[in-house]
């Protein structure tokens, strides 16, 4: 058997072996500055989502679970920007900058109510997580879609001082 083959296959069985995991917990001033309405701060990732964001090698350059949730919640914890308006209730659109690859990147957070959640609870899950390239931040800027969040409010939230 050829390496790429063998490369391949191990890929796709690392696909196939990931389950939802949690990325990281939301701090309190990102989801007050989103007003959303809940006690929750656990995030969650699909395994379904892991796998459509690796397959699609956008965040990482190989299948790797672990840097691509490094990578989410590293954007998450140093956001710049809330993407407005809001497209559907209960989902965000952040773009938080990744300093280990020097890039933004956007992450879909939905809140899932807890009537509509398995666990009867509220849930935070991540819906996608892309890179965020110099041109669609020009675009989005221009078309006044992005709404500046308040870095110091963040940086006084997070548990290390820094964002």
């Amino acid at each position: 058997m050829s390496a790429p083959v063998r490369h391949q296959r191990r890929n796709r069985a690392a696909l196939l072996a990931l389950a939802d995991r949690l990325v990281c917990l939301l701090s309190d001033a990102l989801v007050g500055q989103l007003a959303a309405t809940t006690t929750e701060r656990r995030l969650l990732i699909s395994a379904g989502q892991q796998r459509h964001i690796l397959e699609r090698r956008q965040l990482v350059r190989h299948v790797d679970a672990d840097l691509a949730a490094t990578r989410i919640e590293e954007a998450l914890k140093a956001p710049r920007y809330l993407v407005v308006p809001q497209r559907l209730a209960n989902v965000w659109e952040i773009v938080g900058h990744v300093a280990s690859a020097d890039r933004l990147v956007l992450v879909a957070l939905e809140l899932v109510p807890a009537a509509r959640s398995k666990s009867k609870n509220d849930e935070w899950w991540v819906r996608t997580a892309i890179p965020f390239g110099t041109g669609k931040s020009k675009q989005y800027r221009g078309g006044g879609r992005l709404q500046p969040l308040n870095r110091a409010e963040l940086k006084r939230d997070a548990p290390d001082g820094n964002s």
